[in-house]
């Protein structure tokens, strides 16, 4: 059977030392990202790199192997078929003082699932939550699941306090538990986020340093200039630049960070890709190895599925998708202009693609956007394709959060007979390895229907100064993000 999650740990432990200096945190740590959230609210698609910062969740992820889940603000759990019971840390606190415990925790989630935004789909199991105790939450569900753990560890299960979520705080700021709690003194509004620590935090013993600060640098070139100059310590660069960024005397760590795949969204009757010979023909005329080719080798690498050999989920029916326009263009003649969207890290891409499809007589409007305006635009409706940033991690995530009826990454909201039936079965086996070929005939599905190709495995790069900062840890499968509990500032 293929890798599936595993729980590393089902009791929490620190062995509370610090870094051998006796100092405790200390100094501050400048991070370059692309541009400050508009909104720190619970379960919106606002990125990992910053999200950690303030916020904790029920469970983590290894940083080297996301599939590894082990304790965080619960310190165990036990999972069957109808429930997870979660035992809860009885030592946390959120930033405004008020406690962490289950109602908080229910809380969260239910607020999260009632918003229904882009990481509801991943508490879609779960049926009602009650809470015996103060450090008891169970989950029912409505179904078996094996990926209601993974998802908890993401962007769904950030937890925040419940009066700042009541009463609008959060609209400005977060407020989590966090080793750093969020300073105005600090921050400076539209390009300047900053931190400090939280002395109330439960495991301030591990954590490194004192303060840190997001800084808004919304392009690649400036990042690396403001981390050779020091105005930064450390910021996620191209993987294109990184051999530029390591002549200039920085470290640059190259990390899987991204699985992207073109999704076809207008799909909806009437819609520029409604027609399965139309979609099966634009990604014949997309070229994936010159799409690896266009950010050099470290970039991308291409593949034909969303979960390769050895992952769970995985089919090894799917054939590889071949390039060939010249077959594709007669499927395409009066195909209206399409749309999409980009931003900094995908604009390659999508440049790429405008100019591959342009070669079969299709029109592609790529408009260059932020971040934020990006994902916001994603589930607005408004484009033909996306690029989806795919962090999803096991098989039932991706088909909920993208392909479902239901789903939010879809927002055309179709999807055929023959998916949701593959589907149904595959969320209905209670066993692991019994679902595992069900899942593979989902995969197998999405394939046949193109409702999504030209997949890649996408690198990303951190870069910073050697000895400005210490204690670098990038994560696998979380876009520009690293280990901050683990940064110490250098000499």
């Amino acid at each position: 059977m293929a890798t599936v999650l595993a729980i590393t740990g089902c009791s929490s432990s620190s062995d509370n030392s610090d870094d051998g200096s006796g100092q405790g945190p200390s100094g501050t740590v400048r991070v370059g990202i692309e541009e400050i959230p508009s909104q720190w609210v619970p379960g919106t698609d606002n990125g990992y790199a910053w999200v950690r910062v303030p916020y904790e969740t029920l469970v983590g992820r290894a940083p080297d192997d996301p599939t590894q889940i082990s304790p965080q603000l619960a310190t165990k759990w036990e999972q069957t078929p109808e429930s997870i019971t979660f035992t809860l840390r009885d030592d946390v606190t959120f930033h405004d003082g008020t406690p962490f415990n289950a109602e908080a925790a229910k809380f969260n989630l239910e607020y999260v699932i009632e918003q229904a935004g882009p990481f509801s789909a991943g508490l879609s199991s779960i049926s009602s939550i009650e809470t015996p105790d103060e450090l008891t939450l169970v989950l029912n569900l409505a179904r078996p699941t094996q990926s209601l753990l993974s998802a908890l560890t993401g962007r769904g299960g950030v937890m925040a306090s419940p009066a700042a979520i009541e009463d609008g705080t959060i609209d400005d700021h977060p407020v989590g538990t966090g080793p750093w709690a969020y300073d105005q003194s600090l921050s400076v509004p539209g390009s300047e986020v900053g931190f400090s620590l939280y002395d109330g935090y439960w495991d301030i013993d591990n954590v490194g340093v004192r303060q840190i600060v997001l800084v808004a640098i919304d392009d690649s070139d400036a990042r690396i200039n403001a981390l050779l100059t020091g105005e930064v310590d450390l910021g996620d660069v191209l993987v294109a630049q990184a051999d530029q960024a390591r002549d200039g005397g920085l470290e640059v760590d190259v990390f899987p960070g991204v699985h992207y795949g073109l999704l076809l969204l207008d799909r909806g009757p009437g819609g520029a890709l409604e027609d399965l010979a139309v979609r099966r023909a634009t990604c014949q005329s997309i070229d994936s190895e010159g799409l690896a080719a266009v950010g050099g080798g470290e970039y991308l690498t291409a593949t034909n599925q969303r979960f390769q050999e050895g992952e769970y989920g995985h089919n090894g029916d799917i054939p590889p998708l071949k390039f060939d326009a010249t077959a594709a263009e007669p499927q395409l003649d009066g195909v209206p202009p399409l749309t999409m969207l980009a931003f900094e890290q995908t604009q390659l891409f999508a440049e790429a693609i405008s100019g591959m499809l342009g070669e079969v007589g299709v029109t592609l409007d790529v408009q260059t956007v932020t971040a934020g305006e990006y994902f916001t635009g994603w589930y607005a409706g408004t484009n033909s394709m996306g690029l989806g940033d795919n962090t999803d991690l096991t098989p039932e995530e991706w088909y909920t959060r993208w392909f479902a009826a239901d789903a939010p990454g879809n927002p055309a909201g179709v999807e055929s007979p023959e998916l949701a039936a593959a589907a149904e079965k595959a969320l209905a086996e209670t066993g692991v390895a019994a679902a595992e070929p069900l899942w593979s005939d989902v995969m197998g599905i999405i394939a046949q229907e193109s409702l999504v190709c030209n997949e890649t495995i996408v690198n990303q790069a951190m870069g910073y100064k050697p000895g400005q900062v210490e204690g670098v840890q990038t994560v696998t499968w979380e876009a520009s993000s690293v280990v901050f509990k683990s940064l110490r500032k250098g000499n």
